[in-house]
């Protein structure tokens, strides 16, 4: 910490440092977390190499594909596919693209009556049901009912943005840190959840409040697919690059509370902005589990692209 230009005092700053040490099959990982009054910041190091740990080499099992949908000059914070229509959200107001022939085109697009500017972090999640619509944005929720005929109304809305592969039962009870993005890995009845912090760590919970394992070196963005592949559910996750170079996803699998990368990763033309499961978890349409969609800040264009990722077996 001293040759990174931490100056230990001996009288009491208030704050205090937590020290966490973690490994992968070759490294140890060092985590150092200065808490302040007013401020959490994180440094995570190469501590050394594991003495005698074995070189192995990744015999990969899936293969990710991508598939281009979209592109537009505003951000997307979120994308749903029904059939042939794709609905965008975006900053603020929704999209609809039709699918003619192989490409999608833009048909429509609707402003929502947001309350507010939306100069917050950009995230957004969007629900259809079969007569309503909600799309939730930084502090406020906007809604719609077709039997109403009303169009869309927005409130403020300060509980936490759902996810679209976890549910609210599955959240429930946890030890959460402030996050960035969650995914849900399994039946319900041995469900997993992973959350990316914005310290930098990932953590997974099972059945308890507490973490059972943490994650160093993850990108924010992760989401879940059920391909039947393996062990039949991978996490998709985006690299650790931040919004000024490319990006990549990888397909991992966690045998044993371990990190295990099942896929070469997938190199993107930009930055992740969002990474997100197609079907909600209760969805009735099990082909849509099986991808998901990712947003990137495309750097040669500078234009929000949108692809579907979907995981394909070996033969």
């Amino acid at each position: 910490m001293q040759r990174r230009g931490a100056k230990i005092s001996a009288t009491d700053a208030g704050g205090s440092v937590v020290l966490t040490v973690t490994e992968n099959p070759t490294e140890y990982m060092g985590i150092v977390q200065i808490r302040r009054k007013e401020s959490v910041e994180t440094l995570m190091e190469i501590l050394g190499p594991i003495e005698g740990a074995p070189t192995t080499e990744h015999r990969f099992s899936v293969t990710l594909q991508e598939e281009f949908l979209f592109s537009q000059d505003v951000p997307v914070l979120d994308v749903v596919i029904r059939g042939k229509r794709a609905y965008a959200l975006g900053m603020p107001g929704i999209s609809t693209y039709e699918l003619r022939g192989e490409s999608w085109t833009l048909t429509g697009a609707e402003r929502l009556p947001v309350r507010e500017a939306s100069s917050r972090e950009p995230r957004g999640f969007l629900y259809f049901g079969i007569d309503s619509g909600t799309a939730y944005l930084p502090g406020e929720m906007c809604r719609y009912s077709a039997l109403d005929g009303k169009g869309w109304s927005c409130e403020n809305y300060g509980a936490t943005m759902p996810v679209r592969s976890v549910s609210p039962e599955a959240l429930a009870g946890k030890k959460l840190p402030p996050w960035f993005s969650a995914a849900q890995i399994g039946p319900e009845e041995t469900t997993k959840v992973l959350v990316t912090g914005q310290d930098g760590l990932a953590r997974l919970y099972e059945d308890g409040p507490d973490p059972v394992a943490t994650f160093p070196g993850w990108g924010s963005e992760i989401a879940s697919v059920q391909s039947g592949c393996g062990s039949d559910w991978q996490l998709l996750v985006s690299g650790k690059n931040d919004w000024t170079g490319t990006d990549s996803v990888q397909a991992l699998e966690l045998p044993e509370r371990q990190a295990k990368p099942v896929s070469s990763t997938l190199e993107l033309a930009g930055a992740v902005i969002a990474l997100h499961s197609l079907a909600t978890r209760t969805a009735d349409d099990a082909l849509a589990g099986t991808s998901a969609v990712a947003v990137i800040r495309n750097l040669k264009t500078g234009r929000y692209d949108a692809y579907r990722i979907a995981i394909t077996c070996p033969n």
